[in-house]
């Protein structure tokens, strides 16, 4: 138990600091300016864009949909086997 525990310590770690080394990377990166070597200058080069929102909706409906249909698929399967386990021992016992 303590292995697995460190071995999730671990990993939990090294997933937590990859994270923060992206999300450092993209605030030094957003705020420095870059060199223009054609007009000698120095600009500010990040652009932000527009996300596709009907996308992202659209996303989430199918998640949501696939989520629904899984679990009233696994509800109604479970329901069937306590109903046929049920009748079986009905029908031992009677």
């Amino acid at each position: 138990m303590r292995r697995a525990r460190l071995g999730l310590v671990l990993g939990l770690t090294a997933v937590i600091m990859l994270f923060v080394g992206f999300t450092s990377a993209l605030l030094v990166r957003k705020g420095l300016p870059s060199f223009d070597a054609q007009t000698n200058t120095y600009s500010r080069d990040w652009v932000a864009i527009n996300l596709p929102w009907a996308l992202l909706w659209m996303n989430t409906v199918v998640c949501a949909a696939r989520h629904y249909a899984a679990s009233s698929a696994r509800a109604g399967q479970i329901d069937s086997r306590c109903f046929a386990g049920g009748r079986k021992k009905v029908s031992m016992v009677g």
